[in-house]
């Protein structure tokens, strides 16, 4: 029987169960899946809605991480999707092909900075129809050497560029709640303004992974548990990185 039958969206995590009747087998070659109902081991699930799906069976000593984009695809499912497999980490960094580590996430958590995770999904998004760039943001303030910038994802969406901070797993709507791109976020929270209504796209609590470690000295795992760990702590954050749009 499987140990693990759950469904993410946003901060949503649920337990699915097995239906009755028979289904085609799971594939097993790519993260993404299409949306239907598949049989593993016996037992046959519905994995119709957008978002990502995990199992992991008795006997089996790994995990089947799948994402459902949906017909039409549904963008902020994707991206939560995403989101929810991933956290702060060096481990899926690649430059080049990236269809092994978009497989690897068949069964694992990727591990990738924001710069990297931008670049997986300005490769992954165009597949399901969508104009992408990667921006990136930084700050005015005095620099420390190693956390002076950020990089966001924007998508061409409802008839403008939208923002979503991939490794923090969020992102902002206006006064009118709509979602905004970075340039707007920027002008919001300057000089002090209130911060604006965020959406979350994932559930976890953020996590730097410890095998991390700039310049062989500094542990970026502590770093973020230690500096950036707390609500506060990251509403600081923000207003220090997202301070102006790099050319």
């Amino acid at each position: 029987m499987m140990e693990i039958a759950k469904y993410y969206l946003n901060e949503t995590e649920e337990d699915i169960f097995p239906l009755g009747g028979s289904a085609p087998i799971m594939p097993f070659q790519h993260v993404t899946l299409p949306a239907g109902v598949y049989m593993m081991h016996g037992e046959v699930y519905d994995c119709t809605r957008p978002g990502l799906y995990r199992f992991k069976h008795e006997t089996e000593a790994f995990f089947r991480n799948r994402i459902v984009a949906g017909s039409p695809a549904n963008l902020h499912a994707i991206v939560s999707a995403f989101c929810w497999n991933q956290i702060h980490g060096t481990g899926h960094e690649v430059i080049g092909n990236l269809q092994p580590v978009s497989d690897a996430g068949r069964m694992f958590v990727w591990r990738m900075r924001c710069g990297y995770a931008g670049n997986y999904m300005a490769w992954l998004l165009p597949q399901f129809g969508f104009s992408v760039r990667q921006v990136g943001v930084s700050t005015l303030g005095p620099k420390n050497g190693y956390d002076d910038g950020h990089q966001v994802l924007e998508v061409f969406h409802g008839g403008k560029w939208v923002m979503f901070d991939l490794t923090n797993g969020r992102y902002w709507l206006d006064s009118n709640g709509v979602q905004m791109s970075a340039a707007e976020f920027i002008v919001a929270i300057a000089g002090g303004a209130p911060m604006p209504a965020h959406v979350k796209l994932d559930g976890k609590q953020r996590r730097w992974d410890h095998e991390a470690v700039l310049g062989g000295t500094l542990d970026m795992g502590l770093y973020g548990e230690l500096c950036i760990g707390t609500d506060a702590q990251m509403g600081a954050w923000f207003r220090r990185i997202y301070q102006k749009v790099d050319a």
